[in-house]
């Protein structure tokens, strides 16, 4: 789920969202703080697994190191809806520490892997 998705029902989105988590399936709100970070949108979703941290702010971060205190703060934010944080973009063993060192604990990036193919 974007960031920017329009919800129009979050009864009707939490249900759906709810029923995937039944059967397995994590869902994740993808690109947060990339055009803007709803607050109102985190109070009203319920059951999301993760927020996914948009390439863009890690790539703010990794620019500007003194931002990491004020992004620690928005981390705990996150952290209180009970949200796992996943930060995208981890792209060498510095930024993987900073984000480490402010509780992040999941990360994607060529740090781990490139893309793969799955196998058929």
């Amino acid at each position: 789920m974007l960031e920017n998705g329009n919800i129009t029902d979050y009864n009707i989105c939490n249900k759906n969202i709810e029923l995937l988590n039944s059967i397995g399936i994590s869902v994740s709100v993808d690109d947060f703080g990339s055009d803007y970070a709803s607050i109102r949108r985190l109070i009203n979703l319920r059951n999301i697994n993760f927020i996914k941290l948009d390439k863009k702010l890690i790539d703010d971060i990794k620019d500007c190191p003194s931002l990491l205190p004020s992004m620690k703060i928005l981390f705990e934010f996150i952290n209180s809806f009970n949200f796992k944080i996943l930060a995208e973009g981890v792209e060498n063993k510095e930024i993987f520490e900073m984000l480490r060192s402010v509780g992040i604990e999941y990360f994607q990036g060529f740090y781990f892997s490139k893309p793969q193919l799955l196998d058929s």
